[in-house]
């Protein structure tokens, strides 16, 4: 069975958020937001400086935005840095990081460069902080609200994917769509105070993104050039979905109780 991998935005916010919080310490934290195949650049932000530095500002949570371009939903500006953002797909902002009297805030964005072979993969991960603007009136979507939106925009696109007649897949790759829709995320990932909803809707949300980025390789069963159009168009809205439900998934606080263990994952 498949394993889910998290983009490095959404484990940074999940373990800074428990560091944050006292839960864990900060060294700990950064370890484990490392992905399993990931080489931290040296010319990027040290990230448990930066963690250092929020804790002292009193800093309680971080939150993490999964952009896309043409879809800037959820970041701040200055325009520079949503187009950033953007490019990288993720990043994770601090929120309540605005010293008295300043209009600025932090926010990180990882950039990912693969290397490698399937067999022996490698992704070079460089951190850089931004300073952008403080807006406590960014939009937030409750983990609730993205769940219960999450499963209604996958029951809709697969109700309007059937309609098209577009929603088959090739034989030859029903193997490999059964071992991504059956996939896991590793508990060990992830601090053990996460609550089961948000687990849940971060696996659910993953799992839909993948299966997403795998259809899209393709056109399944669509001949005509407006079913291509469409199917994609269904396609790319429910990995909208999908990744607000992610991003509340990994910046809900609340769904973090205290009594996070201190302990790492096995590797």
């Amino acid at each position: 069975m498949s394993l889910l991998e998290p983009p490095s935005a959404v484990l940074l916010g999940l373990w800074g958020t428990a560091a944050l919080q006292g839960e864990v310490p900060v060294r700990r934290a950064v370890a484990a937001s490392r992905g399993p195949d990931d080489v931290w650049a040296p010319d990027g932000v040290e990230l448990a400086g930066v963690l250092d530095r929020l804790r002292a500002a009193r800093v309680t949570s971080l939150r993490v935005v999964l952009p896309a371009p043409g879809d800037p939903r959820g970041l701040p500006g200055p325009t520079g840095f949503s187009a950033v953002a953007c490019q990288a797909g993720e990043c994770v902002l601090a929120v309540d990081a605005c010293p008295a009297g300043s209009t600025a805030t932090v926010a990180l964005v990882p950039s990912v460069q693969r290397f490698g072979s399937d067999l022996e993969p490698g992704r070079l991960v460089t951190w850089t902080e931004h300073r952008v603007e403080h807006r406590p009136a960014l939009e937030v979507v409750s983990l609730a609200e993205a769940d219960r939106d999450l499963r209604a925009g996958l029951l809709e696109a697969t109700r309007q994917l059937e309609a098209l007649d577009v929603a088959t897949w090739r034989d030859d790759l029903a193997g490999h769509w059964a071992d991504l829709a059956s996939a896991r995320l590793d508990a060990r990932r992830l601090p053990v105070g996460l609550s089961p909803r948000a687990g849940r809707t971060l696996a659910t949300g993953l799992r839909i993104r993948a299966l997403v980025t795998f259809a899209l390789e393709d056109e399944g069963g669509a001949v005509s050039g407006w079913e291509i159009s469409r199917r994609r168009e269904l396609l790319r809205e429910l990995d909208g979905i999908a990744r607000r439900a992610v991003a509340a998934a990994a910046s809900s606080p609340g769904e973090h109780p205290p009594g996070v263990s201190t302990d790492l994952p096995s590797r």
